[in-house]
């Protein structure tokens, strides 16, 4: 797996900023009315508060317009709404498609700002699944997933054709089942896991997400030996997920292949308390589905961008789901990042490279 740097879902890679400015006067005849999404960012809160924990006792909850997000190309291409009571206080955010013929949830939370919240209006540049960007001047862009440590990328060392091209958002919302451009949902259902924690990102995405996972499994759900030092004392999170990297042969970009992830986290299992564990892959929701089902906290891989960068793939940890009556399937994931809730739902696309589920026997 490439690296992702700190920088799970959204759905998609999209393209490059060539202007100055995001907008740069560009006339754009595919644009969906703000009115329009707004209306569906309020239509999700509205048939999810009772779903989602951190929105049940918040009273009345409405939507706010906080900025426009745009593409690399300067197209616009998604409205950042945060979800807010009658005091004004924010519990979450939504990001909502701004493309007419591609409608719908990109992305949403349930508590805290998004990773916007320090951006100027203007410079948000949205690019698809766990990536977020911000015009830092005429040649260069900041990777927004680190708090405290933003990457610079300099303009040169992006392209903008390819897997970056604006055309992906379209392709990606496409493959959404079509009855979430069609009908409006009025009510959905799901299952989320509890106890799975979301540790900040360390050496790479895989294992940190894969430690989420472990410490599960440890603290919740009995196997007590896989937290649990040589001197019998607890392991703190941050030996965990180095030990994993070293199972996994995380390289020192913190790149970590699928196939290494499974042998790493099998033998994790097996020095860790004498644990077997089942490790599988999986691409259709239906697997998905079932190991939430089954409460057992999987491992995603999502995004295959092959950009010039180093902004290709990442790992999230998946706690649940929901689906909504019009068809639309939606995950519940812990993505690492420190500038993002702890849960972050992303509508389920071809973003989603694998399912990597763990299940001990």
């Amino acid at each position: 797996m490439k690296r992702l740097k700190k920088p799970l879902l959204s759905i998609l890679s999209l393209a490059l900023l060539i202007s100055v400015s995001p907008v740069a006067g560009a006339e754009q005849s595919d644009v969906l009315p703000e009115a329009t999404a707004k209306a569906d960012a309020a239509n999700f809160v509205k048939i999810s508060k009772s779903f989602y924990p951190n929105w049940k006792d918040k009273g009345n909850l409405s939507v706010k317009k906080e900025q426009d997000l745009f593409d690399f190309d300067g197209n616009l291409n998604a409205y950042l709404f945060s979800v807010t009571d009658d005091a004004g206080k924010k519990h979450g955010y939504i990001i909502e498609s701004a493309i007419a013929n591609h409608p719908g949830m990109l992305e949403a939370a349930t508590d805290g700002e998004s990773p916007f919240a320090k951006t100027k209006p203007g410079n948000g540049i949205y690019v698809g699944v766990a990536s977020y960007f911000e015009k830092a001047d005429a040649d260069s862009f900041l990777a927004l997933n680190l708090k405290g440590k933003q990457d610079k990328i300099e303009k040169k060392s992006l392209q903008s054709s390819g897997s970056f091209n604006r055309e992906k958002l379209k392709q990606g919302k496409a493959a959404v089942a079509s009855t979430t451009i069609a009908a409006a949902a009025t009510a959905s259902s799901g299952k989320y896991i509890y106890g799975v924690p979301d540790y900040q990102w360390t050496i790479g995405c895989v294992p940190t997400s894969a430690a989420n996972i472990v410490s599960y499994w440890s603290k919740e759900r009995g196997y007590s030996n896989l937290t649990r030092a040589s001197n019998g004392s607890e392991m703190p999170y941050i030996d965990i997920i180095s030990t994993l990297a070293n199972y996994m042969n995380t390289d020192s970009r913190g790149g970590t292949s699928s196939i290494n992830a499974i042998t790493g986290s099998k033998q994790y299992w097996r020095t860790y308390g004498s644990y077997n564990l089942e490790a599988n892959g999986y691409s259709y929701f239906t697997n998905y589905k079932n190991e939430i089902d089954k409460y057992r906290p999987a491992l995603v891989l999502v995004t295959d961008n092959d950009t010039p960068y180093k902004y290709g793939d990442h790992a999230v940890t998946g706690v649940g789901y929901q689906i909504l009556d019009n068809g639309q399937q939606n995950l519940i994931i812990h993505d690492t990042w420190d500038n993002t809730p702890v849960d972050v739902i992303y509508p389920w696309g071809n973003h989603i490279k694998t399912v990597l589920t763990q299940e001990p026997k």
